[in-house]
């Protein structure tokens, strides 16, 4: 299912087939409580739905596409959060 990053998430949860795709961008909802978000084909972060926790995984190239592809996702799913806040401190 195509869409627009700021709906990526939300279309992906309502997809019967758990996927959709914004442009680079595209998630992929599993059966055990994540949606996985990649741009390209790199696993950049997963939310955990129970608790809205974002897990990062990947920072990318930390390119200006990565980190405003990053914010558009995660606010348009409703969470007030950046690349940075999500990449601030990890260890990935």
């Amino acid at each position: 299912m195509t869409t627009n990053q700021t709906n990526l998430v939300h279309r992906t949860l309502s997809s019967t087939s758990g996927y959709a795709k914004a442009g680079n961008w595209s998630a992929h909802r599993d059966g055990t409580g994540f949606v996985s978000v990649y741009h390209y084909s790199t696993l950049m972060f997963r939310i955990y739905l129970p608790t809205q926790e974002v897990v990062p995984i990947s920072r990318g190239w930390a390119s200006v596409s990565d980190k405003q592809g990053v914010g558009k996702i995660l606010r348009g799913y409703g969470l007030n959060m950046s690349y940075n806040d999500v990449y601030e401190g990890a260890t990935v």
